[in-house]
């Protein structure tokens, strides 16, 4: 019995090595991609990042005080990478000696780099892992050093960079911040949890512990068995925790944050909105994403890590398709092909891998080349389509905030949550979503509406009853006798209020030219002009 057990734990000890080596392969893999979708300079950075963590010097970007907590976990830069931020950021550099307990654990990236998704304009989110033991002083230093690598990744490389704090005990709690404009406050764990694990790429640091424990085991058992067994690798190994169920209420708040960052970015959000309606109607028969990923690590059977974003879609369009629900799977399509800012209409000698993908991706959907250039045109799109766009979404958003009522309704799912981050949410999109007589609504969201024709035609219309409108705003220059013809960009009763709806949505510059059609005694065109 003693050689039987012997003879499994050398068998098991092989398996979790063998899934080590995989993971390190993979994670250097998606590293490579990552890379390659920043420029030369960037690049620099992303390489430097974890040394201007570990190390207080105060020729290099970042520098606050040589008090600062500092020094990675099992990392060291060695000759060639102290050379070359001599020769790119500092001359006079010297690396200084480790120190016996350094403060941080690990650095990660996560998010959309590294995968189809990721485009020019999107921002990069770093999760910088520190003991526990740091004192409130030491965590606000090493949140200024945060907060100055940022700056100066925006101000010198044009790339918006976010540094979150983190600590695994404290996250393995369930502690979390404060809402804020980047940070999710207390609406989700295990789903940003979930999205960690799927998209991570390790910069420097210890290996998720996660990764090596097979998905059909118990997390807790097998994780502390390995302790036990493989102490020098578990030593290497940082525990943020198991992804298993998430609670019915985090759906709620997460859908409800999401709807929150939809009011600037409506096709970015619509992507994540749809997962979690997805999660929310599946979580009881269908794993979390990130479980494909880990099954993917423990199988042989496949030498690719898996692209975060295109497992979304193809878990979303599996989820419309048996669903039946072709319209919304349309406008996925048309958010994910915006995310990822790609223009395949434009021919190129060479493409990118992500290019690649991509036409692969919209190949098997029937996209026509005609369809393509008219979303690569999507810039010069005119009012009605940004309109009939923004209808779409403003339907699908508002389909998914009653579904978030009735769900949490159902499964009593809104404590999760707190009030008052559910009272500020609350506001916020009822001034962006609440339709009122007198509201100036925006139409644009994440596109910019044009005029083919740079003037603007006011047409009073009289008052024939009290349902029907006083005032239309039309294309072009048009007369009062013909200006059923066209169709009017907006109607109303209020010239101020059409005025106002014009100025906001972008559509009277410097440029533009003002037509009035009225046959009313005391409209003229120098009253327009002026109230414009």
């Amino acid at each position: 019995m003693q050689l039987l057990k012997t003879r499994l734990g050398r068998s098991q000890a092989a398996d979790t090595k063998a899934v080590f080596r995989r993971l390190q392969h993979f994670n250097q893999q998606r590293l490579e991609r990552a890379r390659s979708l920043l420029g030369p300079r960037q690049q620099l950075f992303l390489d430097f990042l974890p040394l201007l963590l570990h190390s207080n010097h105060p020729s290099l970007p970042g520098f606050k005080s040589l008090a600062c907590p500092a020094g990675i976990v099992q990392f060291d830069p060695g000759k060639e990478m102290v050379e070359r931020v001599k020769r790119h950021l500092s001359p006079n550099f010297r690396l200084s000696a480790p120190t016996e307990r350094p403060a941080l654990e690990a650095v990660y990236l996560m998010g959309s780099l590294g995968s189809i998704a990721h485009a020019p304009s999107s921002d990069i989110d770093v999760w910088v892992c520190h003991r526990p033991e740091l004192t409130s002083k030491e965590r606000l230093e090493l949140r200024a050093k945060c907060d100055a690598l940022s700056a100066y990744a925006a101000s010198a490389l044009g790339l918006e960079m976010h540094l979150f704090l983190m600590c695994a005990e404290e996250f393995r709690a369930g502690e979390r911040k404060a809402l804020s404009g980047e940070d999710c406050g207390s609406t989700q764990h295990f789903l940003l949890l979930d999205e960690f694990y799927r998209s991570s790429i390790r910069l420097a640091g210890k290996y998720l512990a996660w990764w090596l424990v097979p998905p059909d085991e118990n997390y807790s058992l097998t994780f502390e068995r390995l302790q036990h067994g493989q102490r020098r690798l578990a030593a290497n190994l940082l525990d943020l925790g198991n992804v298993h169920s998430i609670p019915a209420g985090e759906f709620v708040g997460a859908g409800i944050w999401q709807l929150f960052k939809a009011i600037s970015a409506p096709h970015k959000s619509l992507i994540k909105l749809l997962l979690i309606e997805a999660y929310a109607r599946e979580h009881r028969h269908l794993p979390p994403l990130s479980e494909e990923v880990r099954s993917a690590l423990h199988s042989k059977a496949t030498k690719e890590p898996l692209d975060p974003y295109l497992q979304i879609y193809r878990r979303l369009e599996a989820y419309l398709l048996a669903r039946e629900e072709h319209e919304r799977l349309d406008l996925l399509r048309r958010a994910f092909y915006f995310k990822s800012e790609l223009r395949l209409s434009q021919q190129r000698d060479e493409l990118s891998w992500r290019e690649k993908e991509m036409r692969t991706l919209v190949s098997s959907w029937g996209w026509s080349d005609d369809q393509l250039r008219n979303l690569d045109m999507r810039d010069t799109w005119h009012i009605h389509r940004v309109r009939a766009e923004h209808q779409a979404l403003v339907r699908e958003l508002t389909g998914s905030y009653r579904f978030l009522q009735a769900f949490a309704s159902e499964h009593k799912a809104d404590q999760l949550i707190s009030s008052r981050e559910m009272s500020i949410l609350g506001r916020k999109l009822f001034a962006a979503y609440e339709r009122q007589p007198d509201k100036i609504d925006r139409v644009d969201g994440d596109l910019t509406p044009t005029l083919s024709d740079n003037t603007l035609s006011f047409c009073y219309l009289g008052k024939a009853d009290a349902d029907t409108p006083n005032w239309a705003v039309i294309e072009g220059r048009v007369s009062l006798s013909h200006w059923s013809q066209s169709k009017a960009l907006r109607e109303g009763d209020s010239l101020t209020a059409l005025i106002c709806w014009c100025l906001g949505n972008g559509l009277i510059n410097s440029d533009t030219r003002f037509h009035l059609a009225s046959d009313h005694p005391e409209h003229h065109r120098g009253k327009l002009e002026s109230l414009v």
